[in-house]
């Protein structure tokens, strides 16, 4: 039996087919929110002096929002995942972005189930 994508075991029958898990794996999904949030960030953060802003992304997936509070200069900003793979490839983009990793943070949460 060969394994699927999703781990699980197929026979003979079924060996052109790939099973892939459900939902957002690995922060491939860019949410809709995400767009919004980090937009009104940019847009709230260009119109103020003050960028001694702490910004915790929970579950930052594709991590606009923490790219974006990176970008508008905050003091801090702290992207968590459930996932390892999406906070580095979040660090990824931000070294190749030219933004400065020293305020930022990437932790990974521990998984509730």
């Amino acid at each position: 039996e060969d394994p699927t994508l999703d781990g699980s075991s197929s026979d003979d029958d079924d060996r052109d087919s790939l099973s892939l898990p459900t939902g957002d794996p690995y922060g491939a999904v860019l949410w809709p929110a995400a767009s919004v949030v980090a937009k009104t960030l940019l847009q709230e953060l260009s119109e103020t002096s003050d960028k001694k802003v702490t910004i915790l992304e929970l579950g930052a997936g594709t991590g606009l929002v923490s790219i974006a509070a990176m970008k508008a200069g905050c003091q801090q900003v702290i992207a968590t995942d459930y996932e390892q793979i999406p906070l580095d490839l979040l660090q990824y983009a931000a070294i190749h972005l030219n933004l400065p990793l020293s305020n930022s943070n990437t932790q990974q949460q521990p998984s509730l189930s």
